[in-house]
């Protein structure tokens, strides 16, 4: 087994979590404290000049990809010392100047939104879409919350968000808030619902379930100690199945360690996974992690999509190159860039884009993602009549595992259709409604990485 380099360790022993891609961030117990306004413009330029030292001095490329970060800072810092409040600072200011880099998981974090990752709760609406048909399509309604009990369906049509559409998002609103969403509902029939936002749980979705022929679904929204541990006591609760469906399709990403925690609990022994490329140059290579494994041996298959983000892209990749799961779905978001997470004056934080990851084959996964096996494109139709496309399909590529009657199209749909928990056909989460697995820190995954 290749041990990690001892800086490596190092680092993770001194840190909250390193990850292909996303990390738990810290998490706050109190809310960010308001600034003055007399101490509003000394205060942005503070956060300002962290930002701009911490990119310069720790980004994972020393040449800032050719970027003329001098001339960059001094062309934003004067909008930072104009904010007038931690949206504009944030929003309009440093993430447009981080957004120069074009790299993933480099994103300053306002107060309020550090703080909402730390309570896993968020003022919003409750909707995940996705651009299906060439439309942005609901495809998710969070439980329990204000889009679900004003009844707005999977299917249903995303026009605007008080008058944006939902490319133009991430979207940020307060507790209460009144939200006007224009809809165009099953039957191209206009609605015009007005929601008031308010908190919903962003705790990552766990889910298990049995589909035809014995086969297990599982699905987890974020590779994290509580997810992993989840996952390996459901392997071998059904050690016996012909296979499983492992379903990261809204996996933002997660830990490094439970990522190779994962990978271990289907394939046998230790297995490269891959390697950081430090700042310098020099690659550390690590293997899985098999104590307490699992190893699971039925048939896998791996449901992946744009929404699939950097430790998630990391283990579909893993187990494509060991020849040990059919990836089903839509090439994943190209969001893989190992970060730390750094505090900001006033409580923020800044995501740091610090390590280059190379896969198994060496190759780069950061603006190129993971391609499927099987690709399956949802339609408009599949999503209008409550079916998941891409699980049916991965219950075809586990066919060898499943009954021959529950292979036809309606005894498949029938079968999907006993969970009556999820009529819509799609795994519910609890999630947020907005855009990006690295522009949104960390859980607003819908569409391709910046």
């Amino acid at each position: 087994m290749r041990s990690a380099t001892v800086q490596l360790w190092l680092l993770l022993a001194g840190i909250t979590g390193l990850t292909g891609g996303c990390i738990t961030g810290p998490t706050l117990n109190h809310p960010p404290a308001l600034i003055a306004v007399s101490e509003r413009p000394a205060h942005n330029l503070r956060v300002f000049d962290r930002v701009a030292t911490l990119v310069k001095n720790r980004f994972y490329d020393a040449k800032l990809l050719g970027v003329d970060w001098k001339a960059v800072t001094a062309e934003f810092r004067p909008k930072a010392e104009k904010a007038a409040n931690d949206v504009d600072l944030y929003e309009q200011v440093l993430n447009p100047m981080l957004d120069r880099l074009k790299s993933s998981h480099l994103r300053a974090i306002s107060p309020q939104d550090a703080y909402e990752h730390g309570t896993e709760h968020r003022a919003m609406l409750g909707l995940r879409h996705q651009r299906v048909d060439g439309k942005w399509v609901v495809r998710e309604v969070i439980p329990d919350s204000p889009a679900a009990a004003a009844g707005v369906r999977a299917g249903w049509i995303a026009l605007t968000l008080n008058g944006k559409t939902p490319d133009q998002g991430p979207f940020h609103f307060s507790e209460g808030q009144e939200v006007k969403a224009e809809f165009l509902d099953e039957n191209d029939q206009p609605r015009s619902l007005m929601l008031n936002a308010r908190l919903v749980s962003t705790k990552p979705r766990l889910e298990a379930r049995e589909l035809a022929g014995g086969i297990w679904y599982l699905r987890f929204d974020e590779f994290n100690v509580a997810s992993r541990r989840w996952l390996s006591a459901q392997l071998k609760a059904h050690a016996s199945a012909p296979g499983v469906v492992i379903d990261v399709r809204l996996n933002p990403g997660g830990g490094w360690f439970s990522l190779r925690f994962v990978v271990s609990e289907f394939v046998p022994g230790d297995v490269p996974v891959g390697a950081f490329i430090f700042r310098g140059g020099r690659p550390s290579e690590d293997d899985s992690l098999t104590w307490l494994s699992a190893h699971f041996s039925g048939r896998v298959a791996v449901l992946i999509g744009p929404l699939s983000a950097s430790s998630s892209e990391i283990f579909a990749h893993v187990m494509k190159a060991h020849g040990r799961a059919t990836l089903v779905g839509q090439k994943t978001s190209g969001a893989v860039i190992g970060s730390l997470f750094f505090p900001l004056p006033g409580e923020g934080k800044l995501q740091m884009a610090m390590f280059d990851y190379h896969g198994v084959d060496g190759r780069r996964l950061e603006g190129e993602g993971v391609a499927p096996n099987v690709e399956v494109w949802p339609k408009l139709a599949d999503l209008r009549a409550g079916r998941d496309p891409e699980l049916e399909a991965a219950l075809l590529e586990l066919r060898p595992a499943v009954h021959p009657v529950a292979l036809t199209s309606g005894g498949m749909r029938a079968r999907l259709g006993e969970d009556r928990q999820n009529p819509n056909g799609f795994p519910s989460a609890e999630s947020t409604n907005a855009t990006r697995p690295s522009r949104v820190w960390p859980l607003d995954v819908v569409g391709a990485a910046p």
